[in-house]
């Protein structure tokens, strides 16, 4: 791959007969840049790109906590570079927290650790729907973060690897009142004692609109126990629950499931969860490539735009305003130089 022209060579050719005019895009009004960042993926508003680009741009991504109520960062370490590997999931979380200046409601995450998730407790007490994806939370872990929540009204909890899952839904049904939605997925298909306990549990969860139970072997008696405690159930998702009978059911089940939508469509919920498999941008697996083979010599000034960035977005929670805005003005004339020469 040759590499990029040179500032002055494109300067030129902007130049010639007929060129568009180049737009300025910091003088975009704020409401459009926000509109513009709302667009984009949080992840990579977190560890760089077109937040970026300019003092009003990194402006509007840091004093805006309405970007920040709902923070999705599934799939969020592929925006991460491979050789920046202290770009963390708890990192992330812990500067999507700070952005959002305590209004975060809505987290949604793979691969949360203890740590992260007492973080997450800690500094979003209103969070109202919490969705953990293969996370290694242990149940002490998960105890000690679900207490701090008791306004969740949606809970998923999928594929979980280190905790007792009849522990973490015991938790759940005695802390989490105002429960609305619950999806509890397993890795595999889980044993009779386990899914029997699991049944009688959700059955005290009585405000649940939907709920979904993936790889249990519920049968038909604890199904049933579940329709006669969730009255308000408007959604039941039992993929591979391998003991539930539909043809030997009684009347009384079979006609509170017949009110029932079970689908298998995903339950839009009011925080419109989006559970489609994201697709990767090829410019980022481009780059990939491209890094790998030693390509990326050809931008020597890629390392230091990502330092830069991460510092004016900030690592921690000690960040001087003041000095962000000394900073602010550094990276400023940075920019200037390496596009000016």
């Amino acid at each position: 791959m040759p590499p990029l022209p040179r500032a002055s060579q494109r300067i030129r050719y902007s130049k010639k007969k007929g060129a568009p005019p180049e737009r300025d895009w910091a003088e975009l009004r704020p409401d459009l840049i926000s509109l513009i960042l709302h667009r984009l993926d949080q992840a990579e508003l977190l560890v760089g790109g077109v937040a970026g680009v300019c003092r009003s741009w990194r402006r509007a991504a840091r004093e805006q906590p309405e970007l920040w109520p709902r923070v999705d960062l599934r799939e969020g370490l592929w925006y991460v570079p491979p050789f920046r590997p202290k770009i963390s999931i708890e990192s992330m979380v812990r500067k999507a927290l700070r952005l959002g200046a305590g209004q975060t409601e809505a987290f949604l995450s793979d691969g949360v650790d203890n740590h992260t998730l007492l973080l997450l407790a800690q500094r979003a007490p209103s969070l109202k729907s919490l969705h953990l994806i293969t996370c290694s939370v242990s149940n002490l872990g998960f105890a000690k973060a679900i207490k701090m929540l008791p306004l969740l009204e949606e809970l998923e909890i999928s594929r979980p690897t280190y905790c007792n899952t009849r522990e973490m839904v015991e938790l759940v049904a005695g802390i989490c009142l105002e429960l609305k939605h619950f999806r509890l997925v397993m890795h595999g298909l889980e044993g009779r004692r386990t899914s029997a306990r699991v049944a009688s549990l959700v059955a005290r969860m009585h405000k649940l609109r939907s709920l979904h139970l993936v790889r249990l072997k519920l049968d038909n008696e604890e199904l049933g126990t579940i329709l006669d405690n969730c009255h308000d159930l408007e959604y039941l998702d039992m993929r591979e629950c391998s003991l539930v009978d539909m043809d030997n059911m009684d009347d009384s089940p079979r006609v509170k499931l017949a009110q029932i939508n079970m689908d298998n469509h995903e339950y839009s919920s009011d925080q419109q969860v989006d559970y489609e498999y994201k697709i990767r941008s090829i410019h980022y697996e481009l780059n990939y490539r491209e890094l790998r083979d030693g390509s990326l010599s050809y931008y020597p000034d890629y390392n230091d735009s990502y330092e830069e960035y991460c510092y004016y977005i900030g690592s921690g929670d000690g960040i001087d305003d003041a000095d962000l805005e000394q900073y602010e003005k550094i990276l400023d004339v940075k920019i200037m130089r390496r596009y000016l020469s």
